[in-house]
This record gives C-alpha cells, sequence and structure tokens, in this order.
C-alpha cells in the first residue's frame, strides 16, 4: 500500500524561492487533520463557546454522529467514527501551540514595523487568574494592559500586567520598540485621563506629547452629576444641562468650543450641583479638544478605540471565568491580540450610516500587507489569517 502524499511545490518568479503547500488533512504527528485545528482554535477566539461546546461541535463535523445528525437527519455515521475522542483538553494544548508560536522573539520582532500612526491609545482591565497567594491557590484578580493605533484600531500590545505600580505600566510602554513602534513617533497620547500615565509620560522623556480625554470617558464622569440635577431642578432641565456640555465636546471648531464652554460656564457655573459638571468640563477642556487643533493628522473626537476592544474582548472572557495560571493567560492575549489584527470587518450596507473600512482588517488600514499570491492557475489571492501567520 502507498502510503506516500503528493505535494505540489511553487515557485516565486521575483525572489527565486520555493515553497509548499500541504494540503488540509496533513498535519505531520498529529492526529487530526490540519483543518480540524484551524477550525477549533478559530471557533474557541472568535465565536465565544467554550472548550467543551467548541470540540463538541467540531467532533459532530468529524464524526457525523452527535449534532451532526440533528442538523441532517439523513447523514449516517462515519466508518471509524467511535474512534475519534478529541477532547476539550486537546484544544486547550492546540491553543498553547499557538500562543507559544506567537510569543516566539522572533515572531514579535518588527511585528509592526511601519505600521504605527502616531495615535497611541492605552487603557487597562482586569481577569481572574488561578494562582497562589500566601501558600493557598485562588482566583487571583490581575490587570491587562492594551496599546492600540488610535487611528487604524491596530492592537500593538495586548499583555498581563505584572502589578498596579507606574514600573509596570511603563514596562508595558517601553516594550513598543520590541514590535517596531519607537517611543519617537508617538504625537498624541490617547487615555482615560489616568493620573499615572503623567507621572509615566515625564519618567520616559515624554511629557512634552500632547494628551487627549476619551469622550466616553468624559461622559462617564459627568453623567452622574446630570442625573442628580435633573432630579433637583427637573427632567428638562437636565436635558438642557446635557446639550450645554455636548456643544462643548462637539464643536466643529476651537472657537466653537471656546464660546460654548463661556456660555456653560455663564449659565451654570454658579450651581450648587451643574457646577460640579462645569467644574469637569473646564478642567478637561485641552484635552477633551486637543483634535480641532488640526496638529495631528488622522486624529479626531473619539470614544477610545480600546473601548471598543475591551466590548469584544470581556464578552469573550466572561465564558472563561478563570484562566488556569499565568503562562494561560498570556497564551490568550498573544493570540487574541493576532485574531483582532487579522479579522476583517463586516461589508455593509445601510442608509443612515457609513463604513469606510468595511472588509478590511485593522492590519490593511495601518497599510500593512496581508494578502500572499499562491503558485498554480487560477489560484488568484488567498487571504491570510492569523492561522497562517503562525504557521498552523
Amino acid at each position: 500500500m502507498d502510503l506516500h502524499a503528493p505535494i505540489q511545490r511553487y515557485l516565486c518568479l521575483k525572489c527565486g524561492r520555493s515553497w509548499s503547500e500541504k494540503p488540509p488533512w496533513l498535519m505531520p504527528r498529529r492526529w487530526y487533520g490540519r483543518d480540524v485545528i484551524r477550525k477549533t482554535l478559530d471557533l474557541y477566539v472568535g465565536c465565544g463557546p467554550s472548550w467543551r461546546a467548541v470540540v463538541e461541535l467540531v467532533r459532530a463535523e468529524v464524526t457525523g454522529m452527535g449534532r451532526a445528525l440533528l442538523w441532517a437527519p439523513w447523514r449516517q455515521p462515519r466508518q471509524g467514527a467511535e474512534r475519534v475522542k478529541l477532547s476539550h483538553t486537546t484544544g486547550w494544548r492546540w491553543l498553547k501551540m499557538a500562543g507559544g508560536r506567537a510569543t516566539e522573539p522572533e515572531r514579535i520582532e518588527g511585528r509592526y514595523q511601519g505600521l504605527f500612526g502616531g495615535i497611541l491609545s492605552t487603557d487597562e482591565t482586569t481577569i481572574w487568574v488561578r494562582g497562589r497567594v500566601d501558600g493557598v491557590r485562588r482566583k487571583v484578580e490581575q490587570g491587562v494592559q492594551a496599546l492600540m493605533d488610535g487611528a487604524s484600531r491596530l492592537i500593538l500590545a495586548l499583555r498581563r500586567l505584572p502589578g498596579e505600580s507606574e514600573e509596570a505600566l511603563r514596562a508595558g510602554v517601553e516594550r513598543l520598540p520590541d514590535v517596531g513602534v519607537r517611543l519617537g513617533e508617538i504625537r498624541v497620547w490617547l487615555s482615560d485621563g489616568l493620573a499615572t500615565y503623567k507621572a509615566l509620560l515625564e519618567m520616559m522623556d515624554l511629557g512634552a506629547v500632547p494628551r487627549q480625554r476619551s469622550v466616553f470617558h468624559l461622559w462617564r464622569n459627568v453623567l452622574g452629576v446630570i442625573r442628580e440635577y435633573g432630579g433637583a431642578r427637573g427632567e428638562e432641565a437636565g436635558k438642557a444641562l446635557k446639550a450645554a456640555i455636548r456643544a462643548v465636546w462637539d464643536a466643529g471648531s476651537e472657537r466653537a468650543a471656546v464660546v460654548a464652554l463661556m456660555e456653560l460656564v455663564k449659565v451654570y457655573g454658579e450651581d450648587a450641583i451643574a457646577g460640579r459638571a462645569v467644574w469637569i468640563v473646564r478642567t478637561t477642556f485641552k484635552e477633551a479638544t486637543f483634535h480641532l487643533k488640526g496638529m495631528v493628522e488622522g486624529l479626531a473626537r473619539t470614544s477610545g478605540v480600546v473601548e471598543w476592544l475591551w466590548r469584544r474582548y470581556k464578552r469573550r472572557v466572561r465564558l472563561i471565568e478563570c484562566f488556569l495560571g499565568g503562562p494561560g493567560a498570556d497564551h490568550f492575549l498573544a493570540v487574541y491580540e493576532l485574531y483582532v489584527n487579522f479579522e476583517r470587518y463586516q461589508v455593509r450596507r445601510e442608509r443612515k450610516r457609513h463604513y469606510p473600512y468595511a472588509g478590511q482588517c485593522p492590519l490593511e488600514i495601518a497599510g500593512g500587507q496581508v494578502e500572499v499570491a499562491v503558485g498554480g492557475p487560477g489560484n488568484g489571492i488567498r487571504v491570510v489569517s492569523w492561522l497562517d501567520a503562525l504557521g498552523i
């Protein structure tokens, strides 16, 4: 019996190098085929179910049993299907393999070289990791730092913080040159206004870098005051105060913002309740309206691109509940970073909204090349995914 599988080899006419494309079913030293591994990882990282739910879906498709019979009652179980014992622990090992490849120094070095647009957006959130505290093994809350390009939504770094100090935040920022982002390229710092970053920028000789506040966090700071004012003065009065603040933060020019701020101070500055909101608007005016100066190309009024990331990330992590150790959390973060950077936005057609980057991924928006031509007639263009980037 012939056990050899023919593999086509291609030659690049530009560089003269050759390469081969292995069939999806061929995976060296693996019981399961390459297509099974790729689909399992992509379902887990992108769609959000637990490992047990993912492997149940994949196992049913491979064997033709279980859920597959519910989808297509006319199907029959495949011959030898009882030998397939795909387990959730196998899927977890595959994720560890992917995470290990994503964190290899040779893959990290210069990963985003030339793709940074100069707008650095930062924020932090928390996750739960099972660790050992005072000799007792229990769940421990740990921080996660996200550093993104404010223009293209490209994730530059998504890492677990070793602590809550300024040194921990600084260590994450100082590792940006590893992925090809020089600190001297930072033209504006976009954040939620965390006071720690002011001292951090001074420590890294970046104190002259202008800062812009996220409008999402600004509104979160004043909404409580607006509700209190509306409860005391009436609902219409609360709406009027909100409209006056919106006129400042949504102004189309710096002159219009200054005029709206003066009107806000004149009408509500002496009020015992509304004065607190006026104080917030006045103290954050420069950072909230920096985009109106036109000093940085591509900088616009923004709610913070990291908040867009956290909405998706927290939905995914909520099902995980707790990472079984720090290395497991690091592997997931490294894989999730690549997944988001390679994921393309949906092509939507709506009457009222315009989507400027439909069909593109953050890497393409930043100017990266994520498509490669494959050899052979009629093959055309093959889109590279995060799985291809890791060689899975």
